[in-house]
């Protein structure tokens, strides 16, 4: 073949070819020829059980005629030699097939589910025309294709090594299948799915020597994910074992996958666990120092809140032991140990970072340079792996401010609240009352007005017997901290003192006082208001109480038991009570009050019960008519306990089943004013109810026969009746039958006219009766009924469980009819139709004035054949207009239809222009059959057979869609320029324009976008994007084209993802981090500071470093080694000279020659520039000392980010 070339056209794909030789003598006439035949997805990538899949067919005319009354067959085989046509087929060819094309058939194949192995489906094709016999022999075509099951098929793979959970920034690894005790280590799992159906919320779970240690989840895996290195890895920590272990095992496995057999959903892996060596050590840190910073207001005597992160980097754990971390502060180079604490850095199930704090009072005079120092285990009392201390400290210097007048601390005590656990008491004008020798909580709210933040400031406290007699000194409590004011709302602390009232205080009022600072240390703070003004007058707090003196009663509900009325048999606390029958009618619940004071009390109690509707709350007595009984007047002595029976008659709740009932017990008046505790006045008592002695009549197992009785046959009902109660039934009880379906039903009556049975007899306790009816059913349509046996149907027995007397049971009646089904599911078309979503919804799309096919199915899913032929009658008309109406299409289903089979049918139907060229809505209404109304095969349901679907149809319209990703360069690494390349198609008969294509990762990175003017139908282009990969690790890209102006046959398409792994390349990657320079003015040296990072995966050595000013090489650094992540800073003194302009142009270049292989030598220069400055005439005061130019780079998955800090320092 050549000369070859594709378009689309009238929904199958045409490719015009040259033959050569074509028209042989003695080759006279058409000659059709099946080319290939095959599915889509090829068999190779699969095909499996329920998926939609297609069958192509690509045919030509190889003959010297075109070929007339062409049909294409596709058939499916239904077993024992037997074909059956595919849905869609045959497929009639409308006019001549011409020669020398070849054009594409294809049918739609909703493969049968698959649930077992690998099944072997047979399909075939044929082609009948007007060829000549002779012709005919490549008119036939069969193929096997292999339908593989569609379950999941999940594969767990577990390292051979072990990553030991390291904190560190060089993300130092223990790999290998050796780990130390008691540690925590990753342990590396990954999960891929070699089945055909999606494994959904999938769990991996691990075991040590056969004990359960713990899960991850992984989520969804998708079918047929074969590639391992594709698939991200899972990490589950693991905390090892506390002794050492020889030759364990790990094991690793996924959830049980119930629609296969599994022999590769778990993994093994052998671990010695040994002691530590001498190299698992830990390693502190100061990792970050994050209060204050040094921008933070730090004023002469005031306080500073310190606060930092402190961390273990090393192999293990301190394995518990107390680790110091000490705060150095003051004048700088003369700090001095101010504050201190312990932690312990113990193994955690994940990072964990140790917050510390500290409070500073910054007793340094202003203007001064200062220093704060953080330091963990300064005395190296812990060995650790890195013994140079040099990551366990860090430091903030500053220079200490003098406050403004308006900066200081402005304290004032806003409240008190007296809190005690004895309860508390309130006089009528809301003074507390307390007592000798009471104890409470006092509650001392204190704001800051100010700026200033405050510590270690003194609160003391006095009582007297006026408000401004301070008698007695009570204590001194302290404000540890308490920071300024930054917001319109004063910051609040709370200082608590825990009080006993002295036990020789009289009775009467008492005044409590507090003041903030007594003596007015000036030197400690001064206190001024927002003006600046010297404030102190809301230190000061008074807050007056009555103190009673006399002795007190204590009255409290100490107990409550629970004995049977009739044997005095005490009910344990862990049984339920027993109600009903064998003299169980009455309970007694003994109510044990104590007084635990210092006088007699008299006491009224209440019982509430919580079943009581009159009883609205559960504090107050109820109404003398109310089943809630109030006991008065009862008198305990100090010391003493009295009980108190109170009968509860549980006779009151018979005939329900078991419950649990609640009782509140409440003293609810005393004889005295005030007690000693009043939290302990309730008591709550709760206790299961359960019935006993009554009778309890049930139905069994229903028994109803023929399982699928036919017209004209009786139905047997049989009953087993089961008393399962104490008691036997005294009298004759109640049967009845009923059926019901759907929203209708009505009592049974059985052959001899009776729907209703009393059954004369005595059931005993745990006997059965059997009650049986006929029933004749006739009348009814097909389908189920619900058969509900009753038992007791008036309740006239007293039972103890009255919610077991029926019991229902589901009836199939089965009468033969047929039954015509057609939905708008069973609506299929071909040929200028395509789908399209509108509203969220898919419809169809047809062109107007070009005719489409529609195929119809019918089912019959009656138990009748129909024998004649189905007339079938499709109308159109306008979606909004109903007059607006086409020629309706007739035709028939011929021979009619057999039960429990269907028949597809297709018609033609070509939608006529509309005004205005613009989109209509048809509505297309299917009668089948046409004379439904009449109802002529007597159906049992003639509601679903009418199907109305929304068709539109429209001029023409593009349909733009992403087909194929493709990476050029595999691997993929990180820091390497990678080209993306993007096919974008236009599959619908309309040019689409103004289409933009976005490429991007998905989680937030934006590759690129690109624009295309004009796409033809059927046209397609390629689209080039460049990607230079940050992180390593599985990455999502996403392409999204869409057109901004226009509408489309389907906007589902516009889409598609593919996921690429990102490898670190073995290469170093070098660029320079920063400049820092420190000084501006002219003549002077200048310091030039380059931090050169390799962020690479690999070491680089002999690193040069060069600096250009003004286009001139001023200085070069080697560097012998550069790590990666291991950021080196290389110095550069230049003396400043004007060149001219007072403009130093600064150029930091790392490997200028290209000597160094590494990933990317684009990115090898930094550029800045220094605004030079002449020296004020003999002054020495310094200018700003530096730039911030900071950049934060991703090391690599699992270490952290280098941050570069420089801050301006004020002139």
């Amino acid at each position: 073949m050549k000369g070859m070339s594709v378009l689309l056209l009238a929904g199958m794909t045409v490719v015009l070819v040259t033959l050569i030789g074509a028209g042989a003598v003695g080759q006279v006439g058409p000659d059709m020829e099946i080319v290939d035949f095959t599915t889509h997805p090829l068999e190779e990538v699969g095909i499996y059980g329920g998926m939609s899949a297609k069958v192509y067919a690509n045919i030509t005319n190889n003959g010297t005629s075109d070929a007339q009354n062409v049909t294409i067959h596709f058939y499916k085989a239904v077993g024992g030699g037997d074909y059956e046509e595919m849905p869609g087929s045959p497929i009639n060819f409308e006019g001549a097939f011409p020669v020398d094309v070849i054009i594409q058939f294809s049918v739609d194949w909703q493969v049968d589910d698959n649930f077992g192995g690998d099944r072997m489906d047979n399909l075939k094709i044929s082609i009948d025309s007007d060829e000549s016999p002779s012709e005919m022999d490549d008119n036939e075509k069969e193929m096997t294709v292999r339908v593989r099951p569609n379950t999941p098929d999940l594969v767990v793979e577990l390292a051979t090594d072990f990553d030991v959970f390291v904190w560190a920034q060089d993300n130092s690894r223990r790999s290998n299948d050796t780990v130390i005790v008691d540690t925590y280590v990753y342990v590396q799992v990954t999960v891929y799915n070699l089945g055909t159906k999606r494994a959904d919320s999938v769990k991996v779970y691990f075991t040590w020597e056969g004990t359960n240690i713990g899960s991850i989840d992984v989520g969804n895996v998708n079918a047929a994910n074969k590639k391992p290195s594709s698939i991200p890895l899972r990490q589950f920590l693991w905390r090892t074992p506390t002794s050492p272990v020889t030759d364990g095992i790990l094991q690793a496995y996924v959830n049980p996958e119930s629609d296969i057999t599994e022999g590769n959903n778990h993994a093994t892996v052998e671990a010695d666990v040994v002691d530590p060596g001498p190299d698992d050590l830990p390693d502190f840190a100061v990792v970050e120092i994050i209060q204050p910073q040094h921008s933070d207001p730090i004023y002469s005597y005031g306080a500073v809140e310190v606060k930092a992160i402190i961390a273990n980097l090393g192999y293990r754990s301190n394995r518990g032991d107390p680790v110091d971390v000490v705060l150095r502060a003051g004048e700088e180079g003369s700090e001095s140990n101010v504050a201190w604490t312990t932690i312990e850095l113990s193994a955690q199930e994940r990072p964990v970072y140790y917050n510390v704090k500290f409070v500073w009072r910054v007793e340094i005079d202003p203007d001064t340079d200062g220093r704060i120092i953080v330091e963990v285990d300064p005395n190296g009392n812990v060995t650790e792996e890195d013994e140079s201390g040099s990551s366990n400290r860090k430091s903030v210097s500053f220079t200490v401010e003098e406050p403004r007048p308006e900066d200081y601390p402005d304290l004032g005590i806003t409240d008190v609240k007296f809190v005690s656990p004895n309860g508390s008491y309130m006089g009528d004008n809301g003074t507390p009352v307390l007592f000798p020798n009471f104890p409470v909580s006092l509650h001392i709210y204190v704001k800051n007005y100010g700026v200033m933040p405050v510590a270690d400031v003194p609160i003391d406290i006095w009582y007297g017997a006026g408000p401004n007699h301070r008698t007695e000194w009570i204590a001194r409590v302290w404000i540890n901290y308490l920071k300024g004011k930054t917001t319109s709302i004063p910051p609040t602390k709370l200082v608590v003192y825990e009080w006993t009232v002295p036990g020789n205080l009289s009775r009467g009022e008492w005044y409590l006082s507090w003041m903030i600072d007594k003596d007015n240390n000036t030197e400690y703070f001064n206190e001024t208001d927002e003006t600046g003004d010297p404030r102190r007058d809301n230190n000061n707090y008074t807050h007056v109480f009555w103190l009673n003196v006399e002795n007190l009663p204590d009255p409290l509900v100490k107990d409550v038991t629970l004995e049977y009325a009739s044997n005095s048999t005490e009910i344990p606390e862990s049984e339920p009570a027993y109600y009903g029958g064998d003299g169980f009618g009455t309970i007694n619940m003994i109510i044990t009050l104590e007084n635990r004071g210092d006088v007699s009390v008299t006491v009224n109690i209440a019982v509430y019960d919580e079943y009581d509707d009159e009883i609205e709350y559960k504090n107050a007595p109820a109404g003398e008519e109310s089943r809630t009984r109030v006991y008065k007047g009862i008198t305990i002595d100090d010391g003493a306990t009295v009980d108190v029976t109170h009968e509860w008659y549980e006779w009151m709740r018979r005939g329900e089943d078991d419950y649990v009932h609640t009782f509140y017990i409440n003293i609810t008046w005393i004889n005295s004013e005030y007690e000693k505790n009043n939290s302990n006045n309730n008591y709550v008592l709760v206790k299961t109810v359960v019935n006993k002695g009554e009778p309890d009549l049930t139905i069994g197992n229903l028994a109803v026969t023929p399982d699928y009785p036919t017209e004209g046959t009786n139905v047997t009902i049989v009953a087993p009746i089961k008393n399962i109660g104490q008691k036997a039934t005294t009298h004759s009880f109640i049967v009845r039958y009923q059926w019901t379906s759907g929203t209708t039903g009505d009592w049974i009556v059985d052959t001899t006219g009776l729907n209703s049975w009393r059954i004369d007899r005595s059931l005993g306790s745990n006997d059965t009766y059997v009650h049986r009816i006929e029933w004749n059913w006739s009348g009814f349509k097909s389908g189920d009924y619900l058969i509900t046996v009753y038992v007791d149907w008036d309740d006239d027995i007293l039972e103890s469980d009255e919610g077991n007397n029926d019991k229902t049971v589901t009836l199939h009646i089965r009468i033969d009819h047929p039954d015509i089904v057609c939905s708008a599911a069973d609506i299929n078309w071909s040929y200028n139709a395509w789908e399209m979503r509108e509203d969220g919804e898919t419809t169809y799309a047809l062109i107007m004035e070009r005719r489409s096919r529609i195929d119809i199915t019918v089912h019959n899913e009656g138990t009748l054949d129909i024998e004649e032929d189905i007339p079938l009658t499709v109308s159109f008309s306008l979606w909004d207009d109903n007059s607006v109406t086409t020629e309706p299409v007739e035709s028939t289903i011929p021979g009619g239809l057999a039960a429990e089979d269907s028949e597809t049918i297709s018609i033609y139907w070509t939608p006529p222009a509309s005004a205005d060229n613009n989109i209509e809505a048809w509505r297309m209404s299917v009668k089948v059959p046409s004379n439904l109304e009449e109802d002529p095969y007597d159906e049992p349901d003639r509601g679903n057979q009418n199907p109305v679907v929304k068709v539109l149809t429209i001029k023409d319209l593009p349909d733009v869609a992403v087909t194929a990703i493709a990476v050029t360069n595999e691997p993929v690494t990180r820091l390497t320029r990678t080209r993306v390349i993007v096919k974008v198609s236009n599959i619908g008969p309309a040019t689409a324009s103004n289409i933009e294509v976005t490429l991007d990762t998905v989680g937030g990175e934006e590759i690129g976008t690109k624009s295309i003017d004009n796409l033809t139908a059927g046209a397609t282009r390629l689209l080039q994007f460049e990607w230079t990969p940050l992180q390593e690790g599985p990455k999502e890209l996403r392409v999204q084209a869409e057109m901004q102006d226009m509408l489309e046959l389907n906007d589902t398409n516009n889409i598609l993802r593919t996921t690429v792994y990102v490898e670190t390349p073995d290469k170093p990657e070098l660029y320079i981090q920063g400049i820092i320079t420190s000084g501006n003015y002219i003549g002077e040296e200048i310091t030039i500071d380059v931090l050169v990072v390799n962020n690479g995966g690999d070491t680089a050595n002999n690193v040069d470093v060069v600096l250009e000013i003004n286009g001139r090489i001023e200085g070069s650094v080697q560097i012998n080694t550069l790590a990666q992540n291991d950021p080196q800073t290389v110095s550069f003194k230049w003396k400043a000279v004007d060149p001219g302009n007072q403009t130093a142009f600064l150029k930091a270049i790392v490997d200028p020659d290209d000597t160094i292989d590494e990933v990317n030598n684009t990115n090898n220069q930094m550029t800045d520039v220094i605004e030079l400055e002449e020296k004020p005439g003999g002054g020495t005061e310094e200018g700003p000392t530096g730039l911030y130019i900071a950049a934060a780079v991703a090391i690599g998955i699992g270490s952290a980010a280098a941050i570069l800090f420089l801050m301006r320092k004020k002139a």
